[in-house]
């Protein structure tokens, strides 16, 4: 496999421009700022010739006219990087003035320099433009102009460090990465040195300091209301060109005739072979996953549409909503103490998890109420479960806890039955890591009349992220079963 891989929609698009008599390089070019705005790793200019010759997407249809156009508006280089056709030289000065893409220094001090940075940020988020050292400001009779005065061998030889020590001042300076090239260039037996900056594929760059330079004729300050407002809506634009680049390639990936287009407020499906329809009452509960993050286990718990697929009628299908999550400990716990609501499905789904998990003493009655299960039933849906598993003796665990009717009350009051009576913030109460446990042992001292199980749930909901995040392996444990315990008194 190619170390940078090319995909389908660049292909199609460098064969259209192949065609058009575009040189190698400019082709080149182009692709290698779309690969840089997106993201991906340059390539080189072989590749092009491998489309050329067909050793490369030899069956990779061309790019249709609106998609090369939209490609080529986007991409294209907005100002001439050519020095020498940029400026007009006239005996001892240049007859360019000042404007938003030229501006001139007398001398080369230091990149760092913060007149300098704000120059480079205000042209990058403009289209670019020159930056020239050994250039003099003078008037005469009113005129303005712009002697060639050069820079001495010290500025020359600071001005041309190497670029890794310019690119760590910028990086250290501005958010996002700027483009640049410098060079020198000897007139009229003068050295003059010059920066280029290219437009930024990422615009607005930012400093440090959170504020955003803009260069205007001849001067560069702070970004007008106006400007910014532009710049953005330009942003919104060109993100929307990408993600529709992105959905027509893999259209051209996968064919036009299995490709379809999901409508996420309706739930109506079309495509080429036809259309159907995903029930309404299943579309909020649809995760979209980032591609490439489906199998990450800390990722947003996914919903596998299954089941038998019903004729709504003449009108079209839907899909039924018989479904399964990837279920974790800490979905568990948010589900059951913020008593979020959950079908009987997903309810099931959630109970199945839970017996396989290590920990002995979890919240299933609310899930079997949710199931629509009395306590028998839940202990045969779990000893179903133990028949098809390798993790047998977790699942037998939960089958001996609920039918010895665990956790048992606590009949102990401590210190913090006090706090529990007034509602206090139980996390702002701990001192040391044992107080947790005794905390978990006061909860468990309470009858179900006794209680307020709106407040204690959202407290242990959050002794529980606390030793989540800290690592307190050993407390946890407590804070489950204290959690198992109100579930026990309330959903029994």
């Amino acid at each position: 496999m190619a170390k940078n891989p090319i995909s389908d929609y660049e292909i199609g698009i460098i064969k259209v421009l192949i065609n058009s008599k575009y040189e190698n390089q400019d082709i080149l070019a182009y692709i290698n700022r779309y690969r840089e705005a997106n993201k991906l790793k340059h390539i080189n200019s072989g590749r092009i010739s491998d489309i050329k010759s067909g050793k490369i997407g030899k069956d990779i249809p061309l790019a249709l006219d609106d998609v090369v156009n939209n490609f080529r508006a986007q991409y294209q280089i907005t100002m001439n990087d050519d020095f020498c056709s940029v400026f007009k030289f006239k005996d001892d000065y240049i007859e360019n003035e000042e404007s938003e893409t030229i501006e001139y220094k007398q001398s080369f001090g230091a990149i760092k320099d913060d007149k300098l940075l704000r120059s480079i940020q205000g042209m990058a988020n403009n289209k670019g433009g020159f930056i020239v050292f050994g250039i003099s400001e003078e008037n005469n009779d009113s005129i303005k102009k712009y002697y060639i005065k050069g820079i001495d061998e010290k500025q020359y030889k600071s001005f041309m460090q190497d670029n890794k020590r310019i690119n760590e001042v910028l990086n250290s300076n501005f958010r996002e990465s700027i483009r640049f090239k410098r060079d020198c260039k000897e007139i009229n037996q003068k050295l003059v040195a010059y920066i280029q900056i290219f437009e930024s594929n990422d615009k607005p760059l930012i400093n440090n300091n959170g504020d955003i330079y803009y260069r205007y004729n001849a001067e560069t300050r702070k970004i007008a209301k106006l400007d910014l407002l532009r710049i953005i809506n330009e942003r919104k634009e060109k993100e929307l060109h990408l993600t529709m680049q992105k959905h027509i390639e893999n259209i051209f990936k996968n064919g036009i005739e299995n490709s379809a287009i999901l409508n996420v407020i309706t739930g109506e499906v079309e495509g080429k072979g036809g259309n159907f329809l995903i029930s309404k009452d299943l579309l909020p509960k649809i995760a979209f996953i980032k591609e490439g993050h489906f199998v990450e286990k800390s990722g947003t718990p996914a919903l596998i549409l299954k089941g038998n697929v019903e004729l709504l009628s003449a009108d079209g299908l839907v899909v039924s909503h018989d479904v399964l999550k990837n279920i974790d400990e800490k979905y568990i716990y948010e589900i059951f103490c913020l008593q979020k609501d959950i079908d009987k499905q997903n309810a099931k789904a959630c109970i199945e998890a839970m017996s396989k998990f290590q920990a002995s003493l979890l919240p299933m009655r609310y899930f079997a109420k949710k199931s629509e299960m009395d306590k028998d039933k839940l202990i045969q849906f779990i000893e179903s479960i133990a028949k098809d598993t390798t993790k047998k003796n977790f699942v037998n665990q939960k089958i001996e806890r609920l039918k010895s009717n665990e956790p048992k009350k606590s009949e102990i009051t401590n210190e913090f039955t006090e706090k529990i009576n007034n509602k206090n913030n139980l996390l702002e109460t701990i001192k040391k890591d044992g107080d947790i446990g005794k905390i978990s042992i006061a909860i468990m001292n309470y009858n179900k009349e006794e209680i307020d199980k709106i407040y204690i749930l959202a407290e242990l909901h959050n002794l529980y992220g606390y030793c989540v995040q800290n690592n307190k392996k050993t407390q946890i444990s407590s804070v489950r079963k204290a959690i198992a315990y109100i579930d026990r008194i309330f959903f029994e």
